[in-house]
């Protein structure tokens, strides 16, 4: 019975945060941009907390062709 309890809590937590809205803040318009909580704001400047990043890395892609560059970097 615990392990059921505890799978159902943790589908629950994982619905929450996936439903949590992002607000895309208004200088971004059009581009990806980090998100960010403003701690505090001042006439010319804000003080932000941005939340912690994930970086991403691949092998080099020795070519240079750009189409030939551009398949091997989405595939495995």
């Amino acid at each position: 019975m615990r392990p059921f309890l505890l799978f159902i809590l943790y589908g629950l937590a994982i619905g929450i945060a996936a439903a949590a809205p992002y607000e895309i803040p208004p200088n971004c318009k059009s581009l990806e941009c980090p998100s960010y909580d403003v701690v505090d704001s001042q006439n010319e400047f804000e003080i932000r907390h941005y939340r912690s990043p994930v970086w991403m890395s691949t092998q080099p892609i020795r070519t240079t062709s750009y189409t030939v560059g551009s398949n091997e970097g989405f595939t495995t």
